[in-house]
């Protein structure tokens, strides 16, 4: 966690981005950043920070057409973009997240989960697309995050957030 000198309040974002390379990286037109308490997946804590080039895609332009289905739309993809089994995982994802969006009920918005032995925050969906494919273990789910990150303390987790110090 860094520090400008000059700045009376700084931002530090933990665990995987500089302050230095926040600032840089914000003061571009090119880039965007974003903070996430629900971005995980590279070391212990919780939330991370999404950094992404701004402007269109590439392959923005290719969308599926009018009573083309899914799997017609993903072979097509793959064809225009070169994109070799794209269309294998669009499909299994899909399948994956339908699953998961079909056993949860209406309230269900977040989930405390044990995901490589830590306990930790994901939406309820996402969640349960993760033990679908056997990557993590719902805890519990709630209807909102106050009640997420509750059950998430009780379960020896925490939730690091971006800190003005």
């Amino acid at each position: 966690m860094g520090v400008v000198p000059i700045m009376s309040k700084a931002l530090s974002v933990d665990p995987d981005v500089s302050l230095q390379d926040l600032i840089e990286i914000n003061a571009r037109q090119d880039w965007t950043v974003a903070y996430s308490p629900l971005l995980k997946r590279s070391g212990p804590g919780q939330g991370g920070t999404i950094i992404k080039r701004v402007g269109d895609s590439p392959h923005e332009g290719i969308t599926r057409r009018e009573g083309e289905s899914l799997e017609a739309f993903a072979e097509r993809f793959e064809n225009e973009t070169g994109y070799r089994g794209y269309a294998d995982s669009m499909l299994e994802g899909v399948e994956i997240a339908n699953n998961a969006k079909s056993q949860l009920s209406d309230g269900e918005n977040m989930a405390v989960v044990k995901r490589n032995g830590v306990v930790e925050l994901d939406t309820a969906q996402g969640a349960k697309a993760a033990e679908l494919a056997g990557k993590a273990q719902i805890i519990s789910t709630h209807e909102s995050l106050a009640a997420a990150q509750e059950r998430l303390g009780e379960e020896g987790g925490t939730l690091n957030r971006p800190q003005v110090v």
